[in-house]
């Protein structure tokens, strides 16, 4: 089973859970948490996190879920996270 976080939570990050928590996927896939520059609190039952938090995190992929790819791209290898492992979904 693949340990995701998703990069956003706004209706790219809603597509993608809708997409991830298909019974095709649902059994490979399992979302760890969210990740939101300036919310926080829960989003889709998951904790919302800040960029640092996700160091804290045992995943395999993070997903970014909007159009800002090499934005949110920058501030992820600033924060030393592993862009081997940063996947755009659009």
């Amino acid at each position: 089973m693949y340990k995701v976080i998703i990069f956003g939570t706004g209706s790219g990050a809603k597509k993608i859970t809708d997409f991830f928590t298909t019974e095709e996927l649902s059994n490979n896939i399992e979302i760890l948490a969210y990740v939101d520059s300036i919310k926080k609190g829960m989003f889709k039952e998951k904790a919302i996190l800040s960029i640092t938090e996700i160091l804290e995190y045992c995943y395999d992929y993070i997903v970014i879920a909007s159009d800002y790819f090499e934005e949110i791209t920058c501030k992820l290898k600033k924060n030393n996270i592993d862009l081997n492992k940063v996947l755009p979904f659009f």
